[in-house]
């Protein structure tokens, strides 16, 4: 029992004589790695954070028909035309009132 204590206190030494030994070398050859690291990661969350807020904004839509097709470079006969209309997706711009105002 007493040599199975010895041996615990004696590990738990060399671990701990151990970590600090590596803060130490860590500190020394890397002295602004912890600096470099918390502003690299705080530019990284801010770029991220521009992106979300692009992503979560409202956005509104709608479908229009094309207006391509016409004119000198248009389709010229009737079967090459298609069965169906083509649409294209509109934009429209967002209005914000209320209590989410920019």
């Amino acid at each position: 029992s007493r040599s199975q204590d010895s041996r615990h206190k004696r590990t738990i030494v060399i671990r701990t004589i151990t970590i600090m030994l590596r803060q130490f070398i860590s500190k020394a050859l890397l002295p602004n790695l912890e600096l470099d690291i918390s502003r690299s990661v705080t530019k990284e969350l801010a770029a991220m954070d521009d992106m979300m807020f692009l992503a979560a904004r409202p956005r509104i839509f709608s479908y229009q028909k094309s207006q391509g097709g016409e004119g000198v470079f248009g389709r010229t006969s009737a079967r090459e035309a298609p069965a169906t209309p083509e649409f294209v997706r509109v934009e429209r711009p967002v209005v914000s009132k209320g209590l989410f105002q920019e």
